[in-house]
């Protein structure tokens, strides 16, 4: 058992980023590859991402070539002004997978343009400067991830 343990832990130095192994019903060789992580960072769009579509689709395409795992961490009711404070504790609370991100989606800015007055408002300017703060975070912590800045979709005035 030992020596069995060895040469897998051997094979696992020689071949970085693979967990090899039997198949629990079929005893066949496998090899799966440690996959990279796509993390959807932003508000309730963000959050509501699998059930509106776009996550599910994003996922569903990765997960057919078994290419990435989407991690959703979208929080309802967040503006710009929110998001900045927490991107550093919500990198944090990822763990191992924070080293395997190669893509965050950032889409942020709905909340922020509510009309003056209401709680979620951020004015223009301060909504800039919380996005390249937030943008700045994840170059610091995931300076190999590629950022994909999503524009919240337009506001049809006479509904709301």
């Amino acid at each position: 058992l030992f020596v069995l343990a060895a040469r897998a832990r051997a094979r696992q130095r020689a071949r970085p980023g693979h967990i090899d192994g039997r198949g629990a019903h079929s005893g066949e060789a496998y090899t799966l590859q440690v996959r990279p992580v796509v993390l959807l960072l932003g508000d309730s769009i963000t959050q509501q991402a699998f059930e509106h579509g776009w996550g599910t689709a994003l996922a569903a395409a990765y997960a057919r070539e078994r290419n990435a795992d989407v991690l959703n961490r979208g929080f309802s009711g967040y503006n710009s002004r929110l998001l900045k404070r927490v991107v550093s504790t919500v990198l944090s609370q990822l763990g191992e997978p924070l080293e395997r991100v190669a893509l965050v989606t950032l889409l942020v800015g709905s909340n922020d343009a509510t009309r003056p007055g209401s709680a979620q408002h951020v004015p223009v300017g301060e909504y800039t400067d919380n996005v390249r703060a937030i943008l700045e975070v994840l170059r610091d912590r995931l300076p190999a991830a590629h950022v994909l800045v999503l524009t919240p979709p337009a506001v049809d005035e006479a509904t709301f």
